[in-house]
C-alpha cells in the first residue's frame, strides 16, 4: 500500500533549522486526507506507515521534522530509507527531466511547479496559511479555520496523480532511493551548520573595504566612477559609457560584445581582455571582481553559524550547494587582497605533523565548535578511479586502472612522459606533476585543444606560474598526444561515446542513473563524474547513519565538497573518527569500483582549509 504524506510546522529560524511539527497529513490513493496533530499522532501508527511505501514532496525536511517530534522512530525511519520505501516527488521529477535532457536553468521543482507541469494541477504556494501553522500549535483541529485545513489537505491529495504520472517513467528512476537518502543526509548538514570566526571575518571585511577604496580612488581620478549625486558621502556609480569607449579604443576586435553589438562590461568579459595593470580599466575590472566575490562569499559569513543548502542531484548526478555555496569557495583570495597575517589550520592525519601556516581566505573563516575539530577527508584521484573502472567494464582492461591498482602515481607517470625523464626526486617534480593533472582531469571529458587550454589556464595557471610553462593551444595538443600514449584505452572510450546517436542518452550500469539530451563532452564526463557522485552519496549516507546511531565518535558530517567530507567531532576522538571516516569512504567507492582501489587522505583541522 502507498501512503502520501505532508507536514506543516512552525517557521524555520536560525535557532530552529529543523522546526517543530504542528500537523501531519496522510492519504491513500482515494485522496481522502486524515490530519493528525503532533501530540495526537501515535508514533506506532507512523511506524506502520513507514513499513510500506511513503510518497512525499521533499521528505528530507519531513523526515527530520518527524525525528525531532518522535525520536523513537529513528531506526524505523533509517530502515525505510535504506529499503527505498520513501519516495520524493520533487527528486523524481528532476531525474525524469535529466533522463530526457529537459532540465533547464531556472526550472522550478517545488510541489506547485511539479503539479502544474506533470498533471496540470495547481498548488498555491502563496497561500498565507503556508507560514502561519505555528500559531495553530495546540489548537484542536475542529477549531481550525477552513483555509488552514484545506491547504494541508490539498498538499497531500495532489501528490496522488503526480506520482501516478511519474510512474509512467519508472524505468528512469532506478537510482531514486540513493537520491532520497542523499537528500536526507545533506539536509542534516545544513541543520547542523558550521560556525564562523567573527574576528577573521572582520579582518577580511576590513581588507576588502580598504582595497575597494583603493580601486575607487584610481577610478575617480580617471572618471570611470563618479558620485551618484551631490550629497556628501553619496555612493559611487560606474561610468559605463567611458568604460565602453576605452574598450572600443583599445580592444576593438578582441573584446566580447553584447547582443546589441556594444562592448560587454561583465566581469567575465573584462577578465577575458587580460588588461595590463597600468591601464585604467584594470582597476575597473578589479573593483567589479572584488565586489562580486565579497557579496558572494564574504557576506554570507557574517553570521555565527552558516546553514547551507544543497540540490542533491543536478544533471551530472553531482550535488550543488547554495545559500551559501560552500562547495566553490576560492582556494585563495590573493587575487583580491594580500598581506594578511597567516593562520595555522591544523595537523595531518595520522602523522600529527602540523600543517603549514597559510594566508587566510573565505574557507578559513569556517571553524569547528569549541572542543571540536574538523576531520577533513578526500578521495585521492577519485574520478580517475571511476574512469578506470568504466574502461574495465567496457573494454576489460585499463592501463590507468593498472597504475592505480599497483600504487603508482598516475600524475607522476604522465608527468614523466611529458617531461621526457623520470621526475621522481627531480627539482621539477612538483611542476610536472601539477602539469599532468591538467590532461588527466581535463581530457577525459572530451575537450578540444582550445577549450582545454582555457580550462587548464584557469585551473592550473597560477600553480604553474614562474615555471616557464604556458598551456597554449599548440602545447594543449602536445599534452593530449602524451596523455593518449599513456592511457591508450581513452581512444576506445571516446570512440565508443562518439559512435552513440545524438542527442545521447546513457544509463549507467552500476548505479542505474540516466541522463539524456547530451552532446559528446557531457556524455564523456557522465560515467566517471556520476559514478564518483554516487559513491560520495553512499559514503555520506553511511556517515549520517553512524552519526545518528552513535557510531561516529560523537561526530557529525557538516559539508560535502564533491570528493571531500568534513566531519565535526570532539577533539579527543578525532583520530578514532578519522579512521572510521576513511574506512567508510574507501568502502563506498570500492562497492562501485571493485577493480580499482581508491584511497583517502585526511587532515584534522581547527579551521577549514584546502
Amino acid at each position: 500500500m502507498i501512503t502520501y504524506a505532508d507536514t506543516e510546522t512552525h517557521p524555520i529560524t536560525a535557532a530552529e533549522p529543523v522546526p517543530r511539527l504542528v500537523v501531519s497529513g496522510f492519504c491513500a490513493a482515494d485522496q481522502r486526507v486524515h490530519l493528525a496533530l503532533r501530540d495526537d499522532l501515535d508514533p506506532s501508527h507512523l511506524a506502520t506507515i513507514l513499513e510500506g511505501d511513503l510518497v512525499m514532496a521533499n521528505p528530507a525536511f519531513d523526515a527530520l521534522v518527524w525525528l525531532r517530534a518522535y525520536p523513537e522512530l529513528l531506526r524505523v525511519m533509517l530502515d525505510a530509507l535504506n529499503a527505498g520505501r520513501i519516495k520524493d516527488l520533487l527528486l523524481r521529477e528532476k531525474q525524469i527531466d535529466h533522463a530526457y535532457g529537459a532540465r533547464e536553468r531556472g526550472t522550478k521543482y517545488n510541489l506547485g511547479a511539479v503539479a502544474h507541469r506533470r498533471v496540470g494541477g495547481e498548488v498555491d504556494k502563496a497561500d498565507p496559511w503556508r507560514l502561519k501553522y505555528g500559531g495553530l500549535d495546540g489548537v484542536p483541529l475542529e477549531h481550525w479555520p477552513p483555509g488552514a485545513r484545506a491547504y494541508v489537505e490539498h498538499d497531500v491529495a495532489c501528490q496522488v496523480p503526480i506520482y501516478a504520472a511519474q510512474e509512467l517513467h519508472a524505468d528512469l528512476l532506478a537510482d531514486q532511493a540513493r537520491q532520497v537518502r542523499a537528500s536526507v543526509m545533506l539536509a542534516a548538514h545544513g541543520a547542523r551548520g558550521i560556525e564562523t570566526d567573527p574576528d577573521l571575518v572582520h579582518v577580511l571585511e576590513v581588507a576588502f573595504d580598504e582595497m575597494r577604496v583603493q580601486h575607487e580612488r584610481v577610478l575617480l581620478d580617471v572618471g570611470l566612477v563618479r558620485p551618484k549625486n551631490k550629497k556628501p558621502g553619496a555612493p559611487l556609480v560606474k561610468c559605463q559609457k567611458l568604460a565602453k569607449q576605452l574598450i572600443e579604443d583599445t580592444w576593438p576586435t578582441t573584446c566580447l560584445r553584447t547582443p546589441a553589438g556594444g562592448p560587454a562590461l561583465s566581469l567575465e568579459a573584462l577578465e577575458a581582455l587580460d588588461i595590463p595593470p597600468e591601464h585604467p580599466l584594470y582597476a575597473y575590472a578589479a573593483l567589479g571582481s572584488l565586489v562580486s566575490k565579497g557579496s558572494t562569499y564574504l557576506d554570507p559569513l557574517r553570521v555565527p553559524v552558516v546553514r547551507h543548502s544543497y540540490d542533491p542531484c543536478v544533471s551530472t548526478n553531482r550535488t550543488s550547494c547554495y545559500s551559501p555555496n560552500l562547495q566553490n569557495l576560492p582556494r585563495s583570495i590573493k587575487k583580491w587582497v594580500r598581506g594578511l597575517d597567516k593562520v595555522s589550520p591544523g595537523i595531518e592525519y595520522p602523522s600529527g605533523k602540523p600543517l603549514s601556516m597559510r594566508e587566510p581566505g573565505f574557507r578559513e573563516c569556517l571553524v569547528a565548535r569549541p572542543g571540536h575539530v574538523f576531520v577533513v577527508s578526500d578521495w585521492s584521484q577519485m574520478e580517475l578511479v571511476t574512469l578506470a573502472q568504466t574502461c574495465i567494464d567496457w573494454f576489460g582492461w585499463s592501463h590507468l586502472g593498472d597504475a592505480i591498482r599497483e600504487g603508482r602515481d598516475a600524475h607522476e607517470e604522465l608527468g614523466s612522459t611529458i617531461a621526457g625523464f623520470d621526475i621522481r626526486g627531480h627539482a621539477m617534480h612538483k611542476v610536472y606533476r601539477t602539469l599532468a593533472k591538467a590532461p588527466n582531469f581535463g581530457y577525459p571529458g572530451g575537450l578540444g585543444a582550445e577549450r582545454f587550454a582555457a580550462w587548464a589556464d584557469a585551473n592550473y595557471g597560477e600553480q604553474l606560474e614562474g615555471s616557464g610553462i604556458v598551456i597554449d593551444v599548440a602545447f594543449a595538443r602536445t599534452l593530449k598526444r602524451h596523455w593518449l600514449a599513456q592511457w591508450p584505452e581513452m581512444r576506445l572510450y571516446h570512440k565508443r561515446i562518439g559512435a552513440l546517436s545524438k542527442p545521447i542518452t546513457m544509463k549507467l550500469d552500476r548505479t542505474g542513473y540516466v541522463r539524456g539530451g547530451m552532446g559528446f563532452t557531457d556524455a564523456s564526463n557522465l560515467p566517471f563524474q556520476a559514478g564518483a557522485a554516487a559513491a560520495a552519496k553512499d559514503a555520506g549516507w553511511e556517515l549520517f547513519v553512524l552519526s545518528v546511531t552513535g557510531g561516529l565518535c560523537g561526530g557529525w558530517p557538516v559539508l560535502l565538497v564533491h570528493d571531500e567530507y568534513v566531519v565535526e567531532v570532539p577533539e579527543e576522538r578525532a583520530h578514532e573518527c578519522a579512521a572510521i571516516v576513511e574506512r567508510v569512504m574507501i568502502g563506498a567507492l570500492a562497492r562501485l569500483c571493485p577493480d580499482v582501489p581508491g584511497a583517502v587522505e585526511t587532515m584534522i583541522l581547527k579551521r577549514y582549509t584546502k
